[in-house]
């Protein structure tokens, strides 16, 4: 019986394999578009919210990064600067450098003293010495936390396509009191949708009239991560909490 040498196409097939996953390239898409973003200092860092913690009594900056290994890099440092990003300093927590402690970190939660701009400085791999893209943070200075959020487009940052053009997102977002017993604040949130660039986390673009838990896609949101963010009102409700799930892919 003849049989059929099929080790050199098996092995063609390996290298198309490995080819397609080194670029990101989503091999199994349903439901909604979802994409690997294509991991750069300029897509690095992101906030996902910021309230009040009762134990502390502070206000406290919930943080989101891709780890040190997923750009090559040993680690981060954490920098700050108050006066609009003229200048930076190395931020300190009780004394020291705020430091990644491992290359798979991928959040630091803190209280940073005030309004400001933050940043990650880059140690190690092909970025070092560079930094990440910087986020602008506006503080709690009410007592309440955000107890629960949902968005309805989960499992994958959800770009648009053409295809997509009128696909419904909706989300919630639940805000309580810190003291005297947990109850939930109503009334006191305000809504934005934003057109969130995957490559430059500093482009997020409002959209106008988009002030609403729910949002239908047009085709101006071609190629963008759709992001929705709470904001309290500064009197009953503090803070933000905003979402792009999964937080970083």
């Amino acid at each position: 019986m003849n049989t059929r040498d099929t080790s050199g196409l098996y092995l063609f097939m390996f290298l198309l394999l490995l080819a397609l996953l080194a670029t990101g390239c989503d091999l199994f898409p349903s439901g909604h578009t979802t994409f690997s973003i294509y991991r750069t200092p300029q897509n690095l860092l992101f906030i996902k919210e910021t309230d009040f913690d009762s134990t502390s009594e502070q206000s406290m900056t919930d943080m989101l990064f891709a780890p040190p290994e997923d750009l090559g890099a040993n680690e981060y440092t954490l920098q700050q600067s108050l006066d609009g990003g003229t200048s930076w300093n190395t931020f300190q927590d009780y004394g020291e450098d705020l430091i990644t402690t491992d290359t798979i970190q991928d959040n630091f939660s803190i209280n940073l003293d005030g309004d400001c701009l933050i940043r990650l400085a880059i140690t190690g791999g092909p970025y070092d010495g560079t930094f990440s893209n910087e986020v602008e943070v506006i503080e709690s200075t009410v007592d309440t936390y955000f107890s629960a959020w949902s968005i309805s487009q989960g499992g994958g940052y959800f770009a648009v396509s053409a295809e997509e053009e009128g696909t419904g997102i909706d989300s919630s977002f639940t805000v309580k009191n810190n003291t005297p017993d947990y109850t939930v604040v109503d009334d006191a949130l305000t809504y934005q949708w934003y057109r969130f660039d995957p490559d430059d986390f500093e482009v997020m673009i409002p959209i106008a009239g988009a002030t609403e838990t729910s949002y239908t896609t047009t085709g101006a949101d071609s190629g963008y991560i759709m992001v929705v963010r709470a904001t309290g009102d500064g009197v009953h409700a503090g803070g933000y909490c905003q979402i792009m799930e999964p937080y970083i892919d």
